[in-house]
């Protein structure tokens, strides 16, 4: 776990993939995905959640939510990409790409779906 000020949030970038929501239940406009530098960031809509995820069991409620630092919300066509001649994978946001490790997309199961672009983060 990276390391800041006590009582301060910090990236958690061991939970990358992760998608989470507090322990007050599971509402989709509370729900935030843990991005590959360990940030908490926002899913925009519901659409988001769709493009991003198969199922709402992989939702894990944290009570220690608050201690994971906040980015910038995801952008509404945030979205995973590769090239065909590659196995890199990248969360697209916000036109930026963010590389995603190795170990989070084996940690997620199965990335391939109908096309590079709308690979499913998990």
């Amino acid at each position: 776990m990276a390391s800041a000020a006590p009582g301060l949030p910090a990236p958690r970038p061991a939970l990358a993939c992760s998608l989470i929501t507090d322990t007050d239940g599971i509402v989709m406009d509370e729900l935030y995905l843990i991005d590959p530098s360990g940030h908490r960031r926002h899913l925009p809509h519901d659409a988001a959640f769709h493009i991003l995820f198969r199922s709402f069991d992989l939702i894990k409620q944290r009570a220690d939510i608050l201690e994971i630092s906040k980015g910038a919300p995801l952008s509404a066509d945030v979205h995973i990409a590769s090239s065909k001649d590659s196995d890199e994978y990248f969360l697209m946001t916000d036109d930026q790409k963010h590389p995603i490790m190795s170990s989070a997309v084996s940690r997620c199961g199965s990335t391939t779906t109908m096309s590079r672009r709308s690979t499913r983060f998990c």
